[in-house]
């Protein structure tokens, strides 16, 4: 009966090894597969390893074999040595092969002990396998939160750096290694910042030092020497204290700029040049918002009120425009907005008494939303465009006309000479004609040679003819000129203002063709002030302005009509009653004075009646 318990307690001992060593090679088999690299493989490594062979070993010794009669000992025993190698798995699959062999012999022990021996060793096994399942968790949880961090850190394409209280790099991740071409191990260690651009130093200290101040913190820009040569770092650094306050490291976030500098760089610049041409720009350029205020003015703006850009900017446009013409600009921005189209128009304004024409485009200006937040406006002074526009077309009908006075004259001076010729004729002879004849034959002869004359100035004014010039005094020719019209003018009490500048230098000029244009203007203001049936007032002015004598007739009659200032000059228009007037007469002063280099305008006067003016050039 002994011989027979030996027996089977040694065929339970080889069992028992059998089911250990079965856990053990599964156990490093999957260990070998897997590596514990995650939790779900751990706890499948520990069931196959551990439980099962458990299970398994404690099946079959009480099934098999052990008798009735033993089953109390024999289960207790296979209980004891099943937990105790469950224990020894646990420990197998949670520390290195190490600490198994070390932990082997404490294990065996439990197997061939006594009952309460293997009771302690197998229970000990089991809490110490499951502190270390508990230990090793924690362990691989922190192990995989640092390599995430970790992970982060490197994949990032700014650079972090992490350097102690003496500045010195303790961690420098891979963006920041790559940028000052070295590895880890040989920039740890080294300066923070391995090269600065020498008119970077004083900025960089002057951060350092804030950096170590409250609140601790500081970001700025530096140049650095990297891999791709000197490149602008953007630096947000922050210093990391214990509990005493004091700084224990520096933390620190870099970022390549140097392409948004210099695109910065390169923007500045250009916002320079194009406030450089709409400050330089003669053309009136402006912005306001959809308010009528202005948001941008140039000086070619301000300068018409006598202020600076910064003097108008938001202030409203009716400040400064008439009432009706401000009411109009409101109009058009409401009208842009809504349309979202450009336009263009023209205005007058009235600047120091003068009229100007202003031709304008107004566009609309987009938000990031592509919506209208304010509309931009680019103008043209065009008065003097437009006057020589009317000049051109003036000049041109000059032209038609003067070939048709060449045509006329040439044509009138032949029967003229014939008469001219025999005239003299009769009066050369002394024979069979009486004074009284003879007077009536000089006075035809007379009105002829006024015809001939009338007739070289046509043609010197259609330039076929040659015109006779020479150093005239100006005031003379006005005097001798309202001597003819002297009592004329009383007659119709239309008094005679002289305001003659004395000391005018000469002008080059033809002193018929100038008294003729004098004369048409002379008539033409006594005309216009003898039908308004009052008296007037005919004022005749000299003075110089630069290098020109400038002559104005003024009247006080009832003026030009606006409709007809730019058609005044044209050959054949008059405004005078059909009958009464050629429409020659100041279309052939027009040309008169301008075939000697000179200009003549029209305009009504504030007082009322019209204002003649001529500028000549005055002798060199």
């Amino acid at each position: 009966m002994k011989l027979q318990q030996q027996k089977l307690f040694y065929i339970f001992r080889l069992a028992a090894l059998i089911f250990l060593l079965t856990g053990l090679l599964f156990s490093s088999l999957l260990l070998n597969i897997e590596q514990i690299q995650s939790d779900i493989a751990f706890r499948i490594n520990l069931l196959l390893s551990g439980v099962l062979p458990l299970l398994t070993g404690t099946y079959l010794i009480f099934m098999v074999f052990c008798p009735d009669s033993w089953s109390k000992y024999l289960s207790g025993k296979a209980v004891l040595m099943a937990t105790s190698g469950c224990g020894f798995i646990f420990f197998h699959a949670t520390v290195s092969f190490t600490e198994i062999f070390l932990a082997t012999p404490a294990v065996m022990s439990g197997i061939v002990g006594e009952l309460g021996k293997l009771a302690g060793v197998g229970l000990l096994t089991v809490a110490f396998g499951l502190w270390i399942v508990e230990q090793r968790d924690k362990e691989r949880m922190l192990q995989d939160s640092r390599n995430r961090y970790r992970g982060l850190v490197e994949s990032q394409q700014d650079m972090i750096v992490v350097a102690d209280s003496e500045n010195r790099l303790r961690f420098a991740n891979d963006a920041y290694c790559r940028a000052f071409g070295g590895k880890r191990r040989k920039l740890e260690g080294g300066t923070f910042e391995p090269d600065v651009h020498e008119d970077d130093v004083e900025n960089t200290r002057e951060n350092s030092h804030k950096l170590k101040t409250p609140p601790y913190r500081v970001s700025f820009e530096q140049r650095l020497l990297t891999e791709k040569g000197w490149r602008w770092i953007e630096w947000a650094k922050s210093a990391v204290l214990d509990e005493n306050g004091k700084i224990t490291e520096f933390q620190g976030i870099g970022r390549d700029i140097t392409e948004q500098k210099l695109a910065r760089q390169d923007l500045h610049k250009a916002k320079e040049r194009l406030q450089a041409v709409i400050s330089n720009s003669p053309l009136l350029i402006c912005e306001c918002d959809l308010q009528g205020r202005y948001a941008l003015v140039n000086p070619a703006i301000s300068g018409m009120f006598s202020l600076s850009p910064d003097d108008m900017i938001g202030r409203s446009i009716r400040e400064f425009l008439p009432p009706e013409t401000a009411k109009t600009f409101e109009e058009r921005i409401k009208q842009i907005r809504t349309t979202q189209r450009s336009i263009e128009v023209e205005d007058t304004l009235k600047l120091d008494g003068d009229e100007r024409l202003f031709r304008t485009t107004l566009f609309p200006l987009f938000d990031v939303n592509g919506k209208v937040n304010a509309v931009g406006a680019i103008g043209n002074d065009i008065t003097n465009y437009r006057k020589m526009s009317r000049d051109l077309r003036r000049s041109e009908k000059l032209a038609a006309l003067g070939e048709l006075v060449a045509g006329v004259a040439h044509e009138i001076k032949n029967p003229l000479n014939t008469m001219m010729g025999f005239a003299d004729l009769l009066l050369s002879r002394e024979d069979g004609i009486t004074e009284d004849v003879k007077g009536d034959i000089k006075r035809i002869y007379n009105s002829s040679q006024q015809i001939n004359n009338i007739t070289d100035g046509l043609l010197s004014f259609s330039r076929k003819g040659k015109t006779k010039k020479r150093p005239i005094d100006i005031n003379k020719l006005l005097r001798d000129t309202l001597k003819l019209k002297e009592n004329h003018l009383k007659s119709w009490n239309i008094n005679v203002e002289k305001k003659l500048s004395h000391g005018l230098p000469p002008v080059e000029a033809s002193e018929e063709q100038l008294g003729q244009v004098f004369l048409n203007l002379f008539n033409n203001a006594e005309y216009f002030m003898r039908r308004r049936g009052k008296s007037g007032t005919l004022t005749v002015c000299t003075s110089q302005v630069e290098n020109n004598a400038e002559i104005k007739i003024l009247d006080s009659g009832p003026g030009v009509p606006e409709n007809a200032l730019d058609k005044l000059f044209s050959p054949f228009f008059t405004t005078k009653p059909e009958g009464e007037g050629t429409g020659l007469g100041l279309s052939v002063s027009y040309g008169i004075v301008k075939e000697h280099g000179g200009r003549l305008d029209a305009k009504n006067r504030k007082e009322g009646g019209a204002a003649f003016t001529i500028l000549l050039p005055l002798t060199n």
